[in-house]
This record gives structure tokens, sequence and C-alpha cells, in this order.
């Protein structure tokens, strides 16, 4: 099972953004956790901290997201190339969500919108 270390992180807030100390059954919140297998957070201020010092990882990452969502289908490593444009171009904006996507909306696999499980399975009788 995977622990989801940004939900811990965030687990002080609840559904519409207030703090909370103690969850829903009264139990106190831990909020700590490891990010990346690398470092540890007790505080959302620490989490925040990791986070920025894994930006590019994590700007990584949330652009494969984003592409996986937008093109309804799992990334294969020909997106690779793509990805690093993606957070290449992105970097020039530091990394901001709207230039993120933008160039997730440019780029080829999205405007071309092409599902090779879908060919696959359409060669198949």
């Amino acid at each position: 099972m995977k622990i989801d270390a940004f939900g811990f992180a965030l687990e002080n807030y609840d559904a519409v953004g207030r703090w909370r100390d103690k969850d829903d059954n009264g139990h106190v919140i831990d909020p700590s956790g490891t990010l990346f297998k690398r470092t540890k957070f007790a505080t959302a201020e620490q989490f925040k901290d990791a986070l920025l010092a894994e930006k590019g990882r994590f700007a990584r990452g949330f652009a494969g997201h984003l592409m996986k969502y937008a093109l309804g289908r799992e990334l294969v490593p020909g997106d690779k190339p793509v990805l690093d444009r993606i957070v290449a171009a992105s970097a020039t904006e530091d990394l901001r969500m709207r230039q993120m996507l933008t160039q997730v909306i440019l780029s080829e696999p999205f405007r071309v919108k092409f599902n090779p499980a879908e060919k696959l399975s359409a060669a198949q009788p």
C-alpha cells in the first residue's frame, strides 16, 4: 500500500480549508511523513520546504499527471521528451500552473490525442 505524503501534510485542513487539530473521530492529527522517501516533515511549513527542495522532481511529476488526465491515457516512454519540454518551458515562468497547463495544451500528444491502446484494440479482430 502506498502512503500519500501530501495527504499527511495537509491533514490538518478540513474539506473547506479550515484548520483542525483533531479529525472527525476526535483523534489528534499527526501531519508528519516523508516526501520522496528522502525528506521527513512534521508541519505544513516543513512539507512546503521539502517540496521546494525537490521543485524540479515535483514539477515533472505534476506535469506527468496533467498529461495523463489531458490525454485520457497512461504515459508511454515516448512521452518523456514531451514532458521534458513542458517542464523546461514552464520553468521560464517559475513553473507556474498557468504556464504548465498552456504547455500541456500546446503539446503534440494533446493536439493529436492518439491513444496507442485504442489503435491496438481496433486492429485485433
